[in-house]
């Protein structure tokens, strides 16, 4: 009989185990996830109008078969959205004669997310420097390069545009490294979206378990997890980053980093070969990270403790030499492009310019449009 009573205890001991587990888990994700901020109050819809995911209603995301998501139009919360599914007030799709259009596509950098006032976003910094700009904020939370390409060929194409500008980089390799090795772009998400979306179909008889498969998969599968995933993965992470760093002063040789970045310029590419055809501007702007900053300030290294504790020592070396790798290629092969991370303007301010390792403040965005406006004056006279 002692076995008997040895084997409950067992069990009632790894029970409470799990339970501490699961208790500290929801714990750290609630700290996490106000660091990171980047997931707060964002709710999914199907085409249909259906809501597949809640988790607040600062902004509504519209699943999309060609870019994973988009911004749901017609929003007037917290961010507004337009019919088109670009954030600021309405437009015309027909270009008026007396502007000259611009339309900058990005992640949540160039969407200004956590930033209110969509006046003090990068994109509508820049239209009010000069009274001839239309500058369309095109910024989707999350995106990457390959969004970003799928963007602009569904909707941006048809705005036609002078100039198209992408802003980004971070996203990219970021989400690289918690991809794992069979990392390819943003196929894994399109594929994981597809059979969750097949799985919860088959479960439609029984609604909670098939939400609940279909919440549970999406959301450790897909970006959409991501602050999540960071903590989880924390560990597995920092030895892959330790290993990656020991190499990066001679071989940039990680194979998620070399195919994120070979995937990056191939879709900066194909933007590229469109709007040359289509007599359109186009240029990269590479997105500052607050480790290129030289003089931070408190608020700034404070920022970086959550939720990636050892984001400095181990992301930022990664992200410089990708910067520089992207620097010759963009001369390479004539891409027009600005380094934010080089320019004294900003990386040499003594102002607090981020709200966290990647997210510019109002002051920062007023910067970043003053630096693109300097670069496009020739363009627009």
């Amino acid at each position: 009989m002692k076995k008997p009573k040895k084997l409950l205890f067992t069990l009632i001991f790894y029970v409470l185990i799990i339970l501490f587990i699961v208790v500290v888990d929801m714990i750290m994700v609630k700290f996490i996830s106000k660091g990171f901020n980047q997931g707060e109050g964002i709710s999914f819809y199907s085409n249909s109008g259906v809501k597949v995911i809640d988790s607040g209603n600062d902004l509504k995301l519209l699943l999309s078969p060609i870019c994973v998501y988009k911004n749901y139009p017609n929003q007037k919360g917290k961010y507004r959205i337009n019919s088109l599914g670009f954030r600021g007030g309405e437009i015309e799709k027909e270009k008026r004669k007396d502007k000259i259009r611009i339309v900058c596509i990005g992640g949540s950098s160039i969407f200004g997310w956590s930033i209110t006032d969509e006046g003090k976003t990068i994109p509508r910094l820049l239209e009010m420097k000069d009274e001839k700009l239309e500058v369309i904020n095109a910024g989707v939370l999350g995106y990457t390069s390959a969004q970003e390409l799928g963007l602009f060929i569904e909707d941006i194409y048809e705005l036609n545009p002078d100039i198209v500008i992408c802003y980004n980089l971070w996203n990219d390799l970021f989400f690289s490294l918690q991809s794992g090795e069979e990392y390819r772009g943003v196929n894994n998400v399109y594929n994981g979206i597809e059979i969750l979306l097949e799985e919860d179909i088959k479960y439609r008889e029984q609604v909670v378990p098939g939400l609940m498969i279909f919440m549970r998969n999406l959301f450790f599968k897909t970006n959409l997890g991501k602050g999540r995933k960071v903590y989880l993965d924390d560990n597995k992470m920092l030895n892959e980053l330790d290993r990656i760093n020991n190499e990066i002063e001679t071989d940039f040789n990680d194979l998620r980093i070399k195919e994120s970045l070979k995937l990056y310029k191939k879709n900066m590419r194909i933007i590229l070969n469109i709007t040359r055809v289509e007599g359109i501007e186009f240029l990269v702007v590479l997105q500052p990270e607050i480790n290129t900053k030289r003089n931070q300030t408190k608020a700034e290294w404070d920022c970086q403790q959550l939720p990636f504790p050892s984001y400095l020592e181990h992301f930022s070396p990664i992200f410089k030499c990708a910067v520089i790798d992207l620097e010759k290629y963009f001369k390479e092969a004539n891409i027009n492009y600005i380094n934010i991370n080089a320019e004294e303007e900003f990386v040499g301010s003594r102002d607090t310019l981020f709200m966290d390792f990647i997210h510019t403040n109002e002051k920062g965005n007023d910067i970043v449009a003053e630096i693109i406006y300097d670069y496009l004056k020739q363009s627009i006279k």
